[in-house]
């Protein structure tokens, strides 16, 4: 599988939210695209590395919603 910086942010693209993408919905997108390629940990190593996106800047944490920095 790409990474998982790659998957979120298509994630939250492909969900066409205005208001951002829960953590559900992006964890729903990234298994419906990439099936029989992920971890067994796949839930709680998307929440880390959420987090790791978060504090870096790359994505926007808006209340309980993702959303892509421009």
């Amino acid at each position: 599988h790409p990474k998982y910086a790659v998957m979120v942010r298509d994630a939250i693209v492909s969900t066409k939210q205005r208001k951002g993408a829960s953590a559900l919905s992006i964890a729903k997108a990234i298994q419906s695209k990439h099936k029989g390629q992920l971890p067994d940990n796949f839930r709680k190593m998307l929440t880390l590395q959420l987090r790791k996106l978060v504090r870096s800047g790359r994505i926007v944490k808006d209340q309980s919603k993702f959303r892509c920095t421009p």
